[in-house]
């Protein structure tokens, strides 16, 4: 049986659900899966921090999955020391990980910034073979766009995870050309996408297009920050809600710019018509999913967008903007796309859902998702994967 173990670039309770969930779907497929998390932590965050995930070295068990922990304190505005220093901790960390259960036969890093440069630094010592998944959105800009999300002084870390992994991945294909930029060989590079848990993620009662609602209800989820675009959905938002008092908009997700959208709707006049109802747990998201009747998100990048496919596991059509990943998973019969910063094609989108609603089949949209990002599909993807590795 070979051993992977799975290096999380963030994780629980700092997001990152999809990493567990996916090592736990590799556990399923024969492997032996345990995950290193090596947590950094603020000075803020850690004054609130649980302290069962501040402890040098703990082990516990997620379903089947071994979690070897520790954690490692982020010193403001010095992100390439923090670097260095997360690097020498995760290195640590791994040293007491092999002393205690031995060597793992494969690495799989999510994120090069920065599990994949620890993931690398294991190598130059254990030669240890790793895979680096890529999720992070700011791959989906354009070199104009990017800024300061992927300063020049990032570009040797992150040629040397992206060029010492045995395969570079990215959930989706538009990430692909501003990774390049940081390999040499084009062949190490494939698309597998994220996967959702369409076995939970079903239709509710209510199915878009078969039954009269009471109310139209607009559902975005998503953290409240200014990627997520919140602020564009409510402005689209608002030039429809004086058209039709049966529709609503809930917004589901919490983060720094919820003060600010607060402000926003009571200043175009919107309470009562948009709902925060911060974050929620996966049971709670599905019930609001299967309340819904459309599902939006207006993201100014995004890398895939796990919660599009949620959403259409449950039936709901889709109006998404042109963001990197949407356009790549979401297919027309699913919804509606737009170009990102458009509120007017955004709230002209919504109110062609709205009103040809019967048109987006539920079953048909549903059926998609499970057929191209169900657990089951990706597993076999990654097992088909290692195999191949393996043989070679």
């Amino acid at each position: 049986m070979k051993r992977i173990l799975v290096i999380p670039s963030w994780y629980p309770p700092d997001g990152g659900q999809f990493f567990q969930d996916q090592a736990e779907a590799l556990e399923e497929r024969g492997f032996r899966v345990d995950l290193l998390v090596n947590r950094m932590v603020g000075l803020t965050k850690l004054r609130f921090s649980e302290r069962s995930t501040l402890r040098r070295f703990s082990v516990s068990f997620v379903n089947n999955t071994r979690v070897v922990r520790s954690f490692y304190l982020k010193v403001p505005r010095l992100e390439l020391w923090n670097v260095k220093r997360g690097s020498i901790s995760t290195r640590r960390l791994f040293r007491k990980y092999v002393k205690r259960f031995g060597l793992p036969d494969l690495i799989i890093a999510h994120s090069s910034m920065w599990a994949g440069y620890f993931a690398a630094q294991i190598w130059d010592r254990w030669k240890i073979p790793y895979l680096v998944v890529e999720h992070r959105s700011r791959f989906t800009l354009s070199e104009s766009e990017q800024g300061e999300l992927l300063q020049q002084r990032y570009t040797p870390f992150l040629r040397r995870a992206f060029m010492g992994a045995e395969r570079v991945i990215t959930v989706s294909e538009a990430l692909q050309p501003s990774v390049l930029n940081y390999m040499d060989d084009e062949e190490k590079l494939m698309v597998i996408s994220n996967q959702v848990d369409t076995s939970f993620f079903t239709p509710g009662t209510f199915i878009p297009g078969r039954e009269e609602p009471e109310e139209f209800r607009i559902l975005s989820v998503g953290r409240l920050e200014r990627d997520k675009g919140m602020d564009l959905l409510i402005e689209a938002f608002s030039k429809l809600a004086g058209d039709d008092n049966h529709l609503s908009l809930t917004i589901v997700g919490s983060g720094p710019e919820l003060k600010s959208l607060r402000s926003q709707v009571a200043e175009l006049g919107l309470n009562g018509r948009v709902t925060f109802t911060g974050k929620k747990s996966p049971a709670e998201l599905l019930k609001e999913m299967q309340r819904a009747s459309l599902f939006a998100l207006a993201s100014r990048m995004e890398a895939f967008g796990v919660v599009f496919v949620e959403a259409m596991a449950v039936g709901l059509p889709i109006v998404a903007t042109r963001a990197g990943g949407p356009e790549k998973i979401i297919p027309g019969f699913a919804g509606e796309m737009v170009e990102k910063e458009d509120v007017t094609a955004l709230s002209h989108a919504i109110r062609k859902v709205c009103r040809e609603i019967e048109r987006y089949d539920a079953e048909q949209i549903r059926t998609y998702a499970i057929e191209n990002f169900s657990r089951e599909v990706i597993s076999r993807r990654y097992a088909a994967l290692i195999a191949q590795l393996f043989d070679d």
